[in-house]
């Protein structure tokens, strides 16, 4: 049976390979635009289409996911999925940690729930 690193390793890889990056306002016109991938094998979007592919394959899996608002190292803000500790994060070439991503730089501000519709809460 595969651990839940080696499911979200398996999902990150599969997700990363097919990734183009292309901005919202490339793609649809507007600035932030988040909606499912048509396809999680080819998804050509920004780092929200990225967590969210990820976190339909996931959650497929049978895993609790959350997506995560953060800032990076430079300040910009940045959208990633998150299994328990584990990020998958279309900046990184493999799944990370949460403490990993803040040494390097990233501030966790938002947390989805587990559901749909769930509220949004607050890191402190």
């Amino acid at each position: 049976m595969e651990t839940t690193k080696q499911i979200a390793d398996r999902v990150h890889a599969r997700i990363l390979r097919g990734f183009k990056y292309r901005t919202d306002e490339s793609n649809y016109g507007v600035e932030e635009d988040w909606r499912f991938p048509d396809n999680v094998d080819r998804v050509t979007d920004d780092c929200d289409g990225f967590a969210i592919a990820c976190r339909v394959l996931l959650r497929e899996e049978g895993l609790d996911t959350r997506l995560v608002v953060c800032y990076t190292e430079t300040n910009e803000g940045h959208l990633v999925c998150a299994t328990g500790n584990l990020i998958l994060d279309n900046r990184q070439r493999k799944v990370t940690t949460k403490e990993a991503l803040e040494k390097s730089g990233y501030n966790f501000k938002f947390v989805s729930g587990l559901d749909p519709g769930d509220e949004w809460k607050e890191l402190i």
